[in-house]
């Protein structure tokens, strides 16, 4: 089983997610290369046998980073679908670019009867640099 690390902020907010009774899934961390962004992972599944539809929430914030501290923040997303048959999933709202208050990235998702859809929504992250006073 392969295990990632992932970073203190990450923690929180998956932490919060799980107690706000956000479905399963799976987050992974992804180390990019020199000059990379950074990627986080999740994995979300639908399959009601009689349909469904949807919006799957994700709270992107981070703490504001202290003078000369860097932070990974929200640069851009998109979906990867793993399984899909007689569904789609889109990104409807997202936040601003290096937010670190952000609103919700959310994704609205369908299925019709009979119907599943699994996708992995890739959240690339940028880094911040905390601004010095004076």
């Amino acid at each position: 089983m392969e295990r990632a690390l992932l970073p203190r902020k990450w923690l929180t907010v998956l932490a919060a997610m799980m107690l706000a009774g956000a479905p399963p899934f799976v987050a992974r961390a992804e180390p990019g290369r020199a000059g990379e962004d950074k990627l986080v992972q999740f994995e979300r599944e639908h399959a009601l046998n009689v349909g469904d539809k949807g919006e799957d929430r994700f709270d992107l914030s981070v703490a504001p980073p202290a003078c000369g501290q860097t932070v990974l923040a929200y640069d851009h997303a998109d979906i990867e679908f793993l399984r899909k048959r007689f569904a789609d999933a889109r990104i409807v709202q997202v936040p601003s670019k290096a937010c670190l208050r952000c609103s919700p990235l959310v994704v609205r998702w369908y299925n019709e009867p009979t119907g599943y859809l699994k996708y992995r929504l890739r959240i690339h992250l940028r880094p911040v640099e905390g601004r010095c006073p004076g």
